[in-house]
């Protein structure tokens, strides 16, 4: 952000979060949280110009879908197999 002459802004979600009951809860939670971030990144690399930019967006939206969600979804199955 500073190469491009963005202020960086202070992390207004700092001590917001709240505690998953259960591992199992927190993998649901990533599962979302990686769709999201996924989602988020098709709205955005399109409106991207700065080409160093966009490559890092869609590395960090590749990780997304071929790491940190497959990696979730196999942690959510793990636990409702062991609790369930």
């Amino acid at each position: 952000m500073a190469r491009l002459g963005f202020e960086i802004p202070k992390n207004r979600w700092e001590g917001q979060g709240n505690e998953p009951s259960s591992l199992a809860a927190a993998c649901e939670r990533a599962v979302q949280a990686e769709i999201e971030n996924i989602a988020l990144y098709d709205r955005l690399i399109p409106q991207i110009d700065d080409v160093a930019v966009k490559e890092v967006f869609q590395n960090l939206q590749d990780a997304s879908r071929n790491n940190h969600l497959p990696a979730f979804r196999r942690c959510l199955v793990r636990e409702r197999n062991i609790g369930g």
